[in-house]
């Protein structure tokens, strides 16, 4: 796509968000002064090729994130560059120039004034990043305080966590030895997130793998992505879970029972037994945690034996 926009001058910034008034100028460079990265500061046209008043290309070349202008001034105009920052270093595996380094530290907690909403979209394009580790620098100088992330330990472990979003998330709040359940609904996530990230927090608190019960997460969290979640927890906790994996990742391929619907007997064929009602729910419970223990015998006559045992 393309966005075709005339040059302007931005006014006073007082919410460090958006400027107080615009003025449309024919100055190019101009406009390049108002943005947030030098490498996000060129342009071109076939008269006069580059167009690259503060040194982009060379910050490109080096592979610099650094502020047009004084980083202090950047980041008071908009707070959210201080996490664009490190969301770029992060992506791009770019270092981040001292001075702009310097004021990211220091004015982290300005990130309050941003809404929870342009957070999270941050926070989640740099945790799917190769370098997920990096959100310390926001975390560890008060940038997410008011979602509960604050003092996030081994960051470097993020960075070896499956690259699935709400896994990531998940383990980010176990790091931080945070309330999962008020960090995701202050960051104001999709519900669907918001599930997956607390169904997986809840087996990475635990002091144990409980791999039926993870099997049981397939009516939330896609089965072929639970074997991810045996290998996070064994990264978190120093284990070996290849057994785990294994279990869970067969149970993909094999297509096996994770749901009451997947039983290879339904409800008429238990109302005949004589069962009513609830005994109905209460009973395809017990067999679903009879098959996925044992997935091999999800078949009419073991489960019959089952009921009856």
């Amino acid at each position: 796509p393309y966005e075709v926009t005339r040059f302007r001058i931005d006014g006073e910034y007082l919410d460090h968000r958006k400027p107080e008034t615009v003025a449309f100028t024919d100055d190019f460079t101009l406009d390049l002064s108002r943005r947030d990265f030098t490498i996000n500061a060129m342009g071109y046209n076939k008269t006069s090729g580059l167009i690259d008043p503060f040194g982009g290309a060379l910050d490109l070349e080096n592979k610099i994130i650094r502020t047009v202008g004084n980083p202090r001034e950047r980041f008071k105009e908009d707070a959210l560059r201080i996490l664009r920052a490190v969301r770029f270093s992060a992506i791009l595996d770019f270092k981040i120039e001292q001075d702009t380094l310097s004021a990211i530290m220091d004015m982290a907690p300005t990130l309050d004034n941003i809404s929870a909403e342009r957070i999270a979209v941050e926070l989640t394009k740099t945790l799917s990043s190769k370098n997920p580790s990096k959100i310390e620098l926001i975390i560890n100088h008060g940038g997410l305080e008011k979602f509960g992330l604050v003092h996030l330990k081994k960051p470097e472990i993020l960075n070896s966590i499956p690259n699935i979003d709400f896994l990531r998330l998940s383990a980010l709040i176990l790091l931080c030895d945070s309330d999962c359940k008020e960090c995701v609904n202050s960051l104001k996530l999709s519900n669907d997130i918001k599930n997956k990230t607390i169904a997986c927090f809840d087996v990475l608190s635990k002091s144990n793998f409980d791999v039926v019960k993870v099997k049981r997460l397939a009516e939330i969290i896609p089965y072929n992505l639970l074997k991810y979640l045996a290998e996070a927890y064994g990264i978190i906790y120093g284990e070996n879970l290849q057994k785990e994996y294994n279990i869970l990742d067969l149970a993909f391929k094999s297509n096996e029972p994770y749901c009451t619907k997947m039983l290879n007997i339904n409800g008429e064929k238990l109302k005949s037994l004589g069962f009513e009602g609830k005994e109905i729910g209460e009973v395809q419970e017990k067999l679903l945690n009879f098959v996925l223990e044992n997935p091999q015998k999800n078949n009419e006559n073991e489960l019959l034996k089952h009921i009856k045992g």
